[in-house]
């Protein structure tokens, strides 16, 4: 996710959901950016963080926004539909195996 902090918080939700059998979080929200160009100076997301059910300690995000020019807009912003279609084809996947460095001594 960009980073929020320079932004104003005009809206944001968090809930608590499951997706394919582990604990999610989905959030979506409305920001102003007074440094943007006028035509995108307020951002909508909407997202989704899940642990990932084969690899403790990792989480898999996804995110969406879009940009628009007045607060009007952005909450005009539908992305409910082609999130859900993004969020409910996630597949987990076996996490690839992590290898470590051996030292080298010579």
């Amino acid at each position: 996710m960009q980073a929020l902090s320079p932004l104003e918080k005009v809206s944001v939700h968090y809930n608590w959901t499951e997706a394919k059998g582990v604990a999610c979080v989905r959030y979506d929200g409305i920001y102003f950016d007074k440094s943007a160009p006028t035509a995108q100076s307020f951002r909508t997301f909407r997202g989704e963080t899940c642990r990932h059910p084969q690899a403790a300690g990792t989480l898999v995000q996804v995110e969406l926004s879009e940009h628009t020019a007045s607060r009007e807009a952005a909450y005009q912003v539908d992305l409910m539909e082609l999130t859900d279609e993004v969020f409910d084809g996630i597949r987990f996947t076996e996490p690839p195996a992590t290898t470590t460095a051996s030292p080298t001594r010579g």
